[in-house]
């Protein structure tokens, strides 16, 4: 039996097919629209507008550092803290100049990195170290830390009463002279008519001479010293003589010495001076007439930027330009108006803001801010360089003498070093130390015969020494013990050179 024609049944389809017919021809509109709603879905990046790119570079809103003066192979910690409103984690590096980075440990927004510096820089330059810091675009912000890190060796001398030093610019140092309690350092106690290497030493940044022992400091800040040790001006703990030197214990990042004639001073980074060796007029300045053989601090006094020592007095600089002694006063060299015995550091009377100081024997010199060099103390050779032979208890004015870059003093006579590069003497000349070709006293700076260029000077006992930009060291005066260092011991009134030394490495001859 035929079923029976269902006629809605096909309708209903016809219904259905053209209806999908109708929905087909708009597929990609579809599609389009569906993968604009799930582009994980449809493996395409959804469509829109482009994202704003990043205009606004990070901004550092903190900083710090843990050291602005350092010695050698110290160690200082930077840290940077900075914020970027588009970018929640950013990006650090860090450069320096010189010395050596760490890795730097970085968290969202902080960074910090431990440097360590290096054995010296040259005179007059620091360090940068800088950290950058980038967001999620090319922007960047930077920021520029500076550290002072100690100064690589400057060619320098230093007179002691008849021996005499030499510090090179690689570091080492060089004697020559009177050697009975091996205040030349080389093993031995023997004099030297010419230059021989202090033995074991090295990296050496200043040097100083006593009357009989001698003081230098490494890079490292450390002290070391040689020489006679009677009363403990070697400051090793003991009263022993050295023939080489031996390090001070107990001091680090020490930035000056100075050596007296039995006593020594030396000074920290941090502005406090420590004293050591004979105390019997006062001149360790620790409030007590007591000899010490190992450095004591001294604590009247604090700011320091320079020290000097004379025979029995010292000197101290402040940061504030003042000037305080201390020690053996009979002759006015305190310059404190009176003639009395100070244990402790008082005040200068009349002196102007001062930026340098040098003690000589019995009298004293300091460089005025304005460029004017002043005296006082003992005067009977004309020493003070005032015109008069009368001594002064107080500051005066050195006559004739001005564009002064340094100056230095010892027994009776005085030494000057202008901008131009002559150098001026004055006071005593009984053997020739002024170097004017006379044996005549001076109570004027005369110019010293013969010499040009000179960058460094330093006075003994009755002779003295300069030296040339060429790196060569020349010598007068007398010259009993080899203190001339030129091979013989034939005093000189006009300088000569020493012999085989030259204070400048990259100058091929000498030693």
């Amino acid at each position: 039996m035929r079923p029976r024609r269902q006629p809605g049944r096909w309708a209903l389809l016809a219904t259905v097919v053209l209806g999908g017919g109708v929905g087909c021809t708009d597929f990609d509109g579809e599609r389009a629209a569906f993968c604009q709603r799930n582009p994980d879905r449809c493996g395409v990046a959804p469509t829109g507008p482009e994202p704003s790119p990043d205009t606004t570079p990070p901004a550092i809103i903190d900083h710090s550092q843990s050291a602005s003066s350092v010695m050698a192979q110290d160690v200082v910690r930077f840290q940077v803290v900075a914020r970027d409103e588009e970018t929640p984690v950013l990006g650090f590096s860090w450069t320096a100049s010189a010395g050596a980075l760490g890795e730097p440990s970085s968290a969202e927004t902080t960074s910090e990195v431990m440097w360590t510096a290096p054995a010296c820089m040259p005179a007059g330059t620091a360090v940068t170290v800088t950290a950058t810091v980038r967001g999620a675009g090319e922007l960047t912000a930077p920021h520029a830390f500076t550290v002072s890190a100690n100064p690589c060796p400057a060619p320098a001398l230093a007179a002691g009463y008849a021996h005499a030093l030499a510090l090179r610019d690689d570091g080492t140092v060089w004697g020559w002279g009177e050697n009975g309690s091996g205040q030349l350092g080389d093993g031995t106690s023997t004099h030297r008519l010419a230059p021989v290497q202090v033995t074991g030493l090295h990296s050496v940044i200043a040097i100083s001479a006593g009357y009989y022992h001698s003081l230098a400091i490494r890079s490292d800040g450390t002290v070391w010293a040689w020489g006679h040790n009677g009363f403990g001006q070697l400051g090793d703990g003991s009263n022993a003589h050295r023939a080489v030197p031996v390090q001070v214990p107990g001091l680090s990042k020490v930035v000056a010495v100075t050596a007296g004639g039995v006593h020594s001073l030396a000074l920290r980074s941090d502005g406090f001076v420590w004293g050591w060796g004979y105390n019997r007029e006062g001149q360790v300045g620790d409030g007590t007439l007591i000899d010490r053989n190992a450095p004591v601090p001294l604590s009247e006094i604090s700011g320091v930027t320079a020290v000097a020592t004379g025979l029995y007095h010292s000197l101290a600089l402040r940061n504030d330009g003042t000037v305080w002694a201390w020690g053996r006063n009979g002759y006015g060299q305190l310059g404190d108006g009176s003639q009395m015995e100070r244990r402790s550091p008082v005040p200068l009377s009349g002196l102007g803001p001062a930026v340098a100081i040098v003690s000589g024997g019995n009298h004293s010199l300091a460089l005025q801010s304005h460029g004017e060099l002043w005296s006082w103390g003992q005067n009977e050779s004309g020493a003070l360089g005032d015109g008069t032979d009368v001594n002064r208890p107080v500051p005066g004015p050195v006559l004739r003498l001005g564009n002064l870059v340094a100056m230095d003093a010892c027994e009776g006579h005085s030494l000057a070093l202008r901008s131009d590069g002559t150098v001026w003497a004055w006071g005593a000349n009984y053997g020739g130390q002024l170097g004017d070709g006379t044996y005549m006293n001076k109570k004027f700076p005369v110019p010293v015969s013969g010499l040009e260029s000179v960058l460094a000077i330093s006075v003994g006992e009755y002779y003295s020494l300069a030296a040339r930009s060429d790196g060569t060291v020349w010598a007068w005066g007398v010259n009993k013990s080899g203190q001339l260092g030129d091979g013989t011991v034939t005093d000189h009134i006009l300088p000569g050179q020493v012999s085989g030394l030259r204070l400048v490495t990259s100058v091929p001859t000498g030693p």
